[in-house]
């Protein structure tokens, strides 16, 4: 029966699928254990599917243990351990194949005998959360939803690993005479099947992985909180142990930031820290904004609030433009010179950590810099021969063209140029110039 009074407490959490990148999820719920922030229904598809199991039955523990500790030998038979080389995930990619080849499939028994060991079915039914799977019966070509309450008692493993049956890499699941495939293929991000779950709710939480499947499009009259990574999350096929361990911290620190806990899209900070970044530069910002932009034609204009909206949530001429232009410069430049996104800074160890970047990076050798007798004509070569120069060099190399102009001199390369040319590089030496 749905709950008369609908709470916070009536919220749902929606799992994606995408493989390894399942990890990220693992973070996202560490988050809302830290935060206090319960469930009433979780639905998922594929690695969605098998960490939502394990939020119903609460198994946190042995959830993070397992992705913590996660690789290929933990998922799959017959496909070696990878590392962050190209030798390495060759390999992989020829085991893959091989197996696909020889066998149908790749065999994800070792995983399959590790969720068991884990569920308990009868603890998940007794848990007060309605859990729900997608999957899709290859046999006659249907989509399968379902819920606990609808599968056959002792057929929950089953309908797990069906979800995740990632054809055709993983082999198909066979449950009676019917063989299932990755839900993926029919809905990755189950919103709709959340809203049927028979409690009145809240809110909905998202956990979106940008995993390979079919995304149907649903707007449920609740509201819904997406938490989804601006960083690569890695290939969905492969389980690289340092790859997990990141993804793991990047989910908690991006619901931290959904839940209002920390501020940042791409970074995390200390909630509070947007507004004091604001009070700090925004006016040295509407300084440059006046002399560096406001100038620039409309095409070079729109790259680089191009660049400043794909780093934000939303439309930046909704939003409270030069708040939100001082923060997605600052985490461009964060992005371009490798600060690491996986801790959490305040503005003053963000900035200090920049400023020690740019230092290092000035410190290297000039061979690859732009001359006048290197520089190509305008135009034709010119954003080549800048992304040449590396992300560092190049963002230097815009930055002190940008410094040329305000000190009154003749830059090489003008603004209009950069902003065509590199304008995530420009975008980010707007923060470095005002430190």
């Amino acid at each position: 029966m749905p709950a008369a009074n609908p709470s916070k407490q009536n919220r749902a959490v929606v799992l994606g699928g995408g493989g390894a990148k399942g990890a990220y999820q693992i973070g996202v719920w560490q988050a809302l254990r830290e935060l206090g922030m319960d469930y009433r229904v979780v639905t998922g598809t594929s690695v969605g599917a098998l960490n939502g199991a394990l939020m119903a039955q609460g198994e946190f523990e042995a959830a993070y243990d397992l992705w913590w500790n996660m690789d290929n030998a933990q998922v799959m038979e017959g496909i070696p351990s990878a590392d962050d080389t190209l030798d390495s995930r060759l390999a992989v990619y020829r085991a893959f194949v091989r197996e696909m080849v020889t066998k149908g499939g790749v065999d994800i028994s070792p995983l399959e005998s590790t969720i068991r060991g884990i569920l308990d079915e009868e603890k998940l039914r007794q848990s007060g959360v309605e859990y729900g799977i997608v999957t899709v019966d290859m046999t006659t070509l249907t989509p399968v939803q379902l819920f606990l309450r609808d599968m056959p008692q002792g057929s929950a493993a089953d309908y797990m690993i069906a979800s995740a049956s990632c054809f055709p890499a993983f082999k198909p699941r066979t449950i009676e005479k019917s063989r299932f495939i990755d839900g993926g293929y029919y809905d990755n991000l189950p919103v709709e099947m959340a809203v049927r779950a028979g409690v009145e709710l809240a809110e909905i939480w998202v956990v979106d992985v940008d995993g390979v499947g079919i995304r149907r499009s649903f707007r449920p009259e609740v509201p819904v909180r997406t938490v989804r990574s601006c960083w690569d999350l890695g290939n969905f096929l492969i389980f690289e142990k340092d790859q997990c361990r990141r993804n793991i911290r990047l989910g908690y620190l991006d619901a931290m930031k959904t839940a209002g806990a920390c501020d940042g899209r791409a970074y995390a900070f200390p909630a509070g820290e947007e507004e004091r970044l604001r009070l700090r530069y925004g006016p040295a910002l509407e300084e440059l904004c006046r002399r560096l932009l406001e100038p620039l034609g409309e095409k070079a204009r729109s790259a680089v609030e191009g660049a400043a909206l794909a780093r934000l949530r939303g439309d930046l001429r909704r939003r409270r433009m030069k708040a939100d232009l001082l923060l997605a410069a600052a985490e461009t430049a964060g992005e371009l010179l490798g600060l690491d996104p996986t801790r959490r800074y305040t503005m003053e160890e963000f900035s200090a950590a920049l400023g020690e970047r740019v230092r290092v990076e000035r410190g290297k050798s000039g061979e690859r810099d732009l001359t006048p007798d290197t520089l190509p004509k305008e135009g034709a070569g010119l954003g080549e021969a800048l992304a040449a120069l590396g992300k560092e060099l190049a963002l230097l190399t815009v930055m002190e063209n940008l410094a040329q102009l305000l000190e009154g001199g003749e830059p090489l390369l003008r603004p209009e140029l950069l902003a065509i040319a590199l304008p995530r590089e420009l975008l980010a030496s707007l923060f470095l110039l005002i430190l």
